[in-house]
C-alpha cells in the first residue's frame, strides 16, 4: 500500500499484504494517478497553494471521487461494499456511535469479520480521544459521496481532466471553466495514461 505525505511530498510504502501485486497496482493509481497528479499540476498554476491545498474542505470529496473513475478505467472496480460500509459508520459515528456500536453493527447488521468491522469502526472513529463518545472522522464518506459525483459529471460530458489542474471542488467547475478559458489557469500537464492526449 502506498501513503502519500503531502506536507514532505514523500510517498510511503507498505509492503504486508496477501497480494502485494495487486495492493500496489492500486495504491499506485490512487495515490500517483489520483492525488499526487492533480496536487502538482496545482503546484503549476497562480495562487499555488490554493491549488495545492484547495480552498475549502469540499475539494477532498472531488479528489476522492476522481480515483473511483481512475480505477475503473484502469480494469479495477471501486470496493462500494467497503465505501458504503463506511459511509454508514461514519453516519452512525457522527450520531453519537460509539466504536464498539460501530463494530457491532458491521458485524451483526453487514457480515463484515470481527477485523473488518473494526478497521472500519476504526476509520470512522479515528483521531477522537475517547470514542466511546459520539463523533467521527468524516473523511470515509467522501469516497463513495465522491465517487458518485464524478460518475454523473462524466456521464454528462464532464471533462475529467479539469478536475485535474489542482485541488478543486467538483462544485467551482464553472468558474474553473472561466479561468481555464481567459487563460488564467493553465490546463493540467500530469495526467493518468487514459487521459493523455
Amino acid at each position: 500500500m502506498l501513503c502519500t505525505d503531502k506536507a514532505s511530498k514523500r510517498i510511503r510504502i507498505c509492503v504486508d499484504y496477501k497480494n502485494p501485486d495487486r495492493v500496489a497496482r492500486i495504491s499506485k493509481l490512487h495515490e500517483v494517478d489520483g492525488h499526487v497528479m492533480q496536487w502538482q499540476n496545482g503546484l503549476e498554476q497562480p495562487l499555488p497553494n490554493t491549488f495545492f491545498h484547495g480552498v475549502d474542505g469540499r475539494s477532498v470529496m472531488t479528489s476522492e471521487g476522481i480515483i473511483g473513475t481512475v480505477l475503473r478505467n484502469e480494469g479495477y472496480e471501486p470496493n462500494n461494499r467497503k465505501y458504503a460500509a463506511c459511509l454508514i459508520a461514519v453516519d452512525a459515528a457522527l450520531r453519537e456511535a460509539s466504536y464498539m456500536d460501530v463494530v457491532e453493527m458491521m458485524e451483526q447488521n453487514f457480515g463484515f469479520t470481527d477485523k473488518d468491522a473494526k478497521d472500519i469502526a476504526y476509520r470512522a472513529k479515528r483521531g477522537l480521544s475517547d470514542t466511546s463518545k459520539g463523533g467521527g472522522f468524516p473523511k470515509d464518506a467522501a469516497y463513495m459521496l465522491g465517487d458518485w459525483a464524478v460518475q454523473k459529471y462524466v456521464e454528462r460530458k464532464g471533462d475529467l481532466s479539469k478536475l485535474y489542474i489542482g485541488n478543486i471542488a467538483l462544485e467551482d467547475i464553472a468558474v474553473i471553466d472561466w479561468l481555464l478559458g481567459n487563460g488564467t489557469l493553465k490546463p493540467a500537464r500530469y495526467l493518468p495514461d487514459f487521459l493523455s492526449y
